[in-house]
């Protein structure tokens, strides 16, 4: 499997072009502009209601830095390398040579 590496949190969050598109069907349907008024106050409400202490605390684990990840890409470019010089041997290995008998007889 290939790693594709940690996911930032800008990442997870849509841009203005990667919204849906609001249609208004109905009279009472929410326009774009109430749609994005209710997420708002949706989000106030949640930073502003009391933590609930009775349930388990968990804890995210901190995002890698940018310099953390490059040994990591250097360290699977030596691995790649290292099997790449493997493969070759056993490559070399397998091919037979006619020419060297013929040079020793």
């Amino acid at each position: 499997r290939e790693d594709l590496g940690a996911i930032a949190d800008e990442d997870l969050q849509d841009t203005e072009e990667e919204q849906p598109t609001v249609v208004v069907l109905n009279p009472g349907d929410l326009t774009a502009e109430e749609a994005v008024q209710e997420t708002e106050r949706l989000k106030k409400e949640t930073e502003e209601s009391p933590a609930d202490l009775s349930s388990r605390i968990v804890f995210k684990a901190p995002s890698k830095s940018k310099s953390t990840e490059k040994p990591k890409e250097q360290s699977s470019k030596r691995k790649q390398d290292s099997q790449d010089k493997k493969s070759k041997k056993l490559k070399n290995k397998k091919l037979l040579s006619f020419d060297e008998e013929e040079e020793d007889n």
